[in-house]
């Protein structure tokens, strides 16, 4: 009995430290939410996120409908959201309130270049 007690509390305490280290890897990621297609043409740029930030929402929209992937540029970085990110940032998009500014919640890829994703939100406006 004792011994199945044991291996029932180490399974639980892998289980638990499996869990936190995943949870770990999770980040938010402040970015431009951009198509693909025009968000690889930003990456030449000197600052690929500012220029980024210029595109219209309305040309990310347009260029989705079309079959370009999703992707956000944080700084010199691009990232291309999984299909269910892309799903919720079509739907952030498309809000009243959703710009191309915006908090990716999730998990990078090893390669570095994918997100797996919990979560879009707005980044907080500036007051001036």
């Amino acid at each position: 009995m004792r011994r199945i007690l044991l291996t029932a509390v180490a399974v639980c305490g892998v289980f638990v430290l499996g869990i936190s280290a995943r949870a770990a890897d999770e980040k938010e990621i402040k970015g431009i939410l951009i198509d693909t297609a025009c968000g690889t043409k930003q990456m030449s740029k000197d600052n690929p996120e500012e220029s980024a930030a210029g595109h219209p929402k309305a040309c990310v929209q347009k260029c989705v409908k079309g079959g370009s992937t999703l992707s956000l540029i944080s700084g010199k970085k691009i990232y291309e959201l999984d299909a269910k990110g892309a799903e919720m940032a079509n739907k952030y998009l498309a809000s009243d309130t959703g710009n191309t500014k915006a908090i990716v919640v999730g998990t990078i890829n090893d390669a570095g270049n994918k997100i797996t994703v919990k979560e879009v939100k707005a980044q907080e406006q500036k007051k001036s």
